[in-house]
């Protein structure tokens, strides 16, 4: 299972994508996608309330 929260928030630490991937055990491209629905959602105010990246392109 993808922890997206966990995703942001290590973007947000500024790790690299590899970095997170290694971290949370997704692949490269995993994390690419999320981080894209992410900006194209314009950045996320409660990212604690995000589970799935279909919630997370909901915020837009």
């Amino acid at each position: 299972m993808v922890n997206y929260r966990e995703i942001l928030r290590l973007n947000s630490l500024n790790y690299t994508q590899r970095q997170i991937a290694a971290s949370v055990h997704s692949s490269r491209n995993t994390i690419r996608e999320v981080l894209e629905v992410a900006a194209k959602a314009g950045g996320i105010v409660n990212i604690s309330s995000v589970k799935t990246c279909k919630e997370l392109s909901k915020s837009r």
